[in-house]
């Protein structure tokens, strides 16, 4: 309870250069996500058919696709943030703004940031499905190479 007081106090009383200083932290982790999505596609791709073993074709198979569907959120929730990050650079250049635009703009940046912690949870969870693969996949081969 303590923790859903302090964030609700975060979100009414944060100061606009902290909103700006978690939206820009934002969209320095969304760059990471999509060098990893990169990583993670390529290696799908590059290593697919070592990947496979009969047990893991339709789990790649949905674990490519649900990547594909969280990188598009990713890249649509960027945009967003892009958008957020310029406005509240605009307010920190001019902070006499109408009561109004703080309103929108604190309920935007909550929303995005619950839109990050969706997107972050979804990562870490595809992110070690494909390492269990990938781990799976080696120590078949290497079961294979001392048995042969």
């Amino acid at each position: 309870m303590a923790m859903v007081q302090s964030t609700r106090r975060y979100f009414d009383e944060a100061h606009v250069e902290e909103f700006h200083r978690t939206a820009r932290e934002w969209l320095s982790l969304l760059a990471f996500w999509k060098d990893e999505h990169r990583f993670m596609t390529d290696l799908i791709n590059k290593h697919y058919v070592f990947l496979l073993s009969e047990a893991s074709v339709d789990g790649i198979r949905q674990l490519e696709r649900e990547l594909n569907r969280w990188f598009a959120e990713v890249k649509g929730t960027e945009e967003l943030v892009i958008q957020h990050e310029k406005l509240l650079a605009e307010l920190v250049r001019n902070p006499d703004h109408p009561d109004h635009e703080e309103q929108l703009y604190r309920k935007e940046h909550e929303e995005l940031s619950k839109k990050m912690g969706e997107l972050e949870g979804e990562f870490r969870s595809l992110k070690a499905r494909l390492f269990r693969y990938a781990e799976e996949a080696l120590r078949h081969e290497k079961m294979k190479m001392l048995a042969g």
